[in-house]
């Protein structure tokens, strides 16, 4: 079974952790709130301990509001994942994001993880599943980019109950899906 790390627990990352949860999988939100470790139904841990959070991660959502988006500098949460995964994973951006925000996060992700033999993906999926509950028209649906089969397919079978919901496509389309946002150039 896959177990899901989600960087921040705010509405979105609460709300997608609460979902998965739900379906059974085993979720660790880290947050930096000041909140105690908390177990909610032996499938949704709350935590602040980068280690345990991290130990196992195969599947990594980021939820931040407006921390990063501005600076664009996601330097800190990537620093973090180099020094604590040491396994294959998948690194979902849930944020509303610039165009090229994905590739971005991919390359500074490569030079940060070298020579190590870790395999890794940045998916896109603004609103993670946060889109299918709340009021904005832009987000009836769960939108994932990738340029990857395999990790397509990873996120498939975690969405699988709302299969008729969700829209792939590449990380470019997905990060202009529901903002008005600029290119990075």
């Amino acid at each position: 079974m896959k177990h899901i790390t989600i960087i921040g627990s705010g509405e979105r990352g609460l709300e997608t952790g609460l979902k998965l949860s739900e379906l059974g999988f085993q979720i660790t939100c880290l947050s930096n709130r000041g909140q105690q470790e908390q177990d909610l139904d032996n499938k949704l841990i709350v935590t602040e301990d980068k280690m345990q959070a991290y130990k196992n991660a195969t599947i990594i959502f980021v939820d931040f509001k407006d921390k990063y988006q501005e600076s664009l500098s996601y330097e800190p949460i990537l620093d973090d994942l180099a020094e604590y995964v040491r396994s294959d994973f998948i690194l979902v951006l849930t944020n509303e994001t610039p165009i090229g925000a994905n590739k971005l996060v991919l390359n500074q992700l490569r030079e940060k993880f070298g020579d190590l033999p870790i395999l890794f993906d940045v998916v896109s999926n603004p609103g993670g599943l946060y889109g299918l509950y709340s009021n904005q028209d832009c987000m009836k649906e769960i939108v994932v980019g990738t340029r990857c089969r395999q990790s397509e397919e990873i996120l498939e079978y975690l969405f699988k109950p709302y299969k008729n919901h969700i829209r792939y496509t590449n990380p470019e389309r997905a990060e202009s899906s529901c903002t008005q946002n600029l290119a990075i150039v």
